[in-house]
């Protein structure tokens, strides 16, 4: 009886098949890890998308409300914001605020704030966007009467900037004052004077205003879903690259069979 011996095949070490299979291993840690980050971006700018929307609606079905015809409190400003005001009264044309670093169409530029007596309430009037000079010094002229007039705009909160600014006022300061995201308890401090703690965005009907195209979401909600779009095209690209490496990791490491071993 001819016994063969099968040929011999050397086994891979210990050390040279952990180092084999430790890269499937951090290509699926990497994976893992972008996975996350992308997918939860991305379900993060549709939840921002959907609170556009809700904040649109919101600010729409204001003007679909009963007018109001007396200054809201503090308190109730929330409740009533988006809703249409209309106020008799007179404008403050000594003491205006421009809100500085607003830009509208890549332009620099100023939204104006001019102080409005209505009875025993002074509120501050948004009276809308104009363009900056080129040179700072030059203040653009926003000049308004003191006559008495009725005023319709729509109820809202001060802007809110993501970090917050120290506004120093000055004893001698000179008007108008440049400011940057001011509160109501800084702009209340530098007129002298309390102030209702919401604006009032002037409608665009209105007269002695500028430019008005006032919405309630800082961002599109459709830059949002296509923020969105990105993020989960990520992770599919992901997805893509890591079956291909792991396509050919296991073409390379595949079991010999049986005529391989026997070749």
């Amino acid at each position: 009886m001819n016994n063969r011996t099968p040929p011999y095949s050397a086994p891979q070490s210990t050390a040279t098949a952990t180092q084999s299979y430790a890269r499937p291993a951090i290509a699926t840690i990497i994976l893992i890890v972008l996975l996350t980050i992308f997918i939860s971006a991305g379900f993060w700018q549709l939840r921002r998308a959907a609170q556009s929307t809700a904040i649109d609606d919101l600010f729409a079905s204001g003007a679909d409300m009963a007018l109001l015809h007396e200054p809201v409190s503090g308190a109730a400003a929330n409740d009533y914001r988006y809703r249409r005001l209309q106020l008799e009264g007179v404008f403050l044309p000594g003491q205006q605020i421009l809100l500085d670093n607003i830009t509208l169409d890549g332009a620099n530029g100023y939204e104006v704030l001019t102080p409005f007596i209505s009875g025993d309430t002074t509120i501050m009037v948004n009276r809308g966007w104009i363009r900056a000079n080129p040179d700072r010094q030059i203040l653009p002229d926003i000049s308004v009467s003191a006559d008495m007039r009725t005023i319709t705009g729509i109820i809202n909160k001060f802007s809110v900037p993501g970090i917050k600014f120290d506004v120093k006022i000055s004893d001698n300061m000179l008007w108008p004052q440049r400011m940057l995201y001011p509160d109501s308890a800084t702009i209340a401090n530098a007129l002298g004077r309390s102030i209702a703690p919401y604006q009032l965005l002037l409608t665009a009907n209105q007269p002695d205003g500028y430019e008005r195209n006032w919405k309630a979401a800082a961002i599109d909600p459709n830059k949002n879903y296509g923020y969105a779009f990105q993020w989960f095209s990520f992770a599919t690209l992901a997805i893509i690259f890591y079956v291909i490496l792991m396509a050919r990791w296991l073409k390379e490491h595949r079991a010999p069979t049986r005529n391989d071993a026997q070749g």
